[in-house]
């Protein structure tokens, strides 16, 4: 049979309720090409147009759908099998049965109405229509599968593995003049220099260190000595004081002319000759020690 569809079914829902409006005639073993009034933005959502019968048996299913303005539109498949069989016996007025349509992603239904199909002499009713959606209504588990997906693809940094093949150094855009291994090297020898770097910088805060005690040490003894100087002072002060009294003492014991001399005469301050008498010498020693004691000497 042709797979253009030369049967159309317009299917407009009547808002507040699951009704809806049909306009159009549909037979069975025909392809039809089904417009949903208004459906065009679920089109993202899902939509499902299932014709079932008694029992909620399946017998034909569009899945497909493409936004046409407001509109929803695809191609209904009326060979199905399932619905030969239904339509075995039935009489040129045709046989009633459920039409739905329905958002997969909300699970909400948006019609529930019924649709009258019409036999068909064309009798090579022998495959059933191929379902776009195998999985039926419930998509909890595509969705699942979806925003896994999406998170490995916002992931995705071809680390290996679900998040994509590991990407070679040389493929890369703007890579320079350095290869993977040259870059390794560097970074090598800088962390080198680094650790090298860091092992005269603690040797120089050693040596810091030990100047610093030094330093200290060096001040305790400069305190030191300058305390050892201020009693050296002190003692160089006293010193001189010391000093002082004795050319005192010098200047206070010096030479006193006593007002006589050894020379010609009898007195007790002169001695006649150089050789006097012993009588004559007593008398100046006592004449001198009179004179010394008058003096204030002894």
């Amino acid at each position: 049979m042709s797979t253009t569809p030369v049967t159309t079914l317009t299917i407009t829902p009547v808002s507040g309720t699951k009704g809806a409006t049909l306009v159009g005639e549909v037979a069975v073993g025909e392809a039809v090409l089904v417009t949903l009034a208004g459906l065009g933005l679920q089109v993202a959502s899902g939509l499902v147009l299932a014709i079932t019968g008694c029992g909620g048996t399946a017998l034909a299913k569009a899945e497909e759908w493409v936004a046409v303005g407001a509109d929803a539109g695809g191609t209904l498949w009326l060979n199905w099998t399932a619905l030969d069989t239904a339509m075995a016996g039935v009489g040129r007025n045709g046989k009633q049965f459920t039409l739905s349509v329905w958002n997969l992603l909300a699970q909400g239904l948006i019609v529930s109405t019924t649709i009258r199909v019409l036999p068909n002499p064309y009798a090579a009713f022998t495959t059933d229509g191929e379902s776009v959606a195998p999985w039926g209504t419930d998509l909890t588990t595509e969705h699942a599968d979806i925003d896994a997906l999406e998170a490995d693809m916002l992931a995705h940094a071809h680390g290996g593995g679900d998040d994509g093949a590991q990407v070679d150094h040389a493929d890369l855009a703007n890579i320079g003049a350095n290869s993977h291994a040259t870059i390794d090297a560097a970074l090598a020898a800088a962390l080198a220099t680094e650790a090298a770097l860091a092992d005269r910088a603690s040797a120089l805060e050693g040596r810091a260190t030990a100047v610093e005690t030094r330093t200290g040490a060096l001040e305790g003894r400069a305190t030191l000595a300058e305390g050892r100087l201020t009693v050296l002072e002190a003692a160089l002060a006293s010193l001189l004081a010391i000093e002082a009294r004795v050319a005192a003492l010098e200047a206070a014991a010096a030479p006193v002319n006593l007002g006589w001399t050894i020379g010609a005469g009898t007195t007790l301050r002169s001695v006649v000759g150089d050789n006097p008498t012993i009588g004559d010498l007593c008398k100046a020693v006592r004449t001198l020690a009179a004179d010394l004691r008058a003096q204030g000497k002894i």
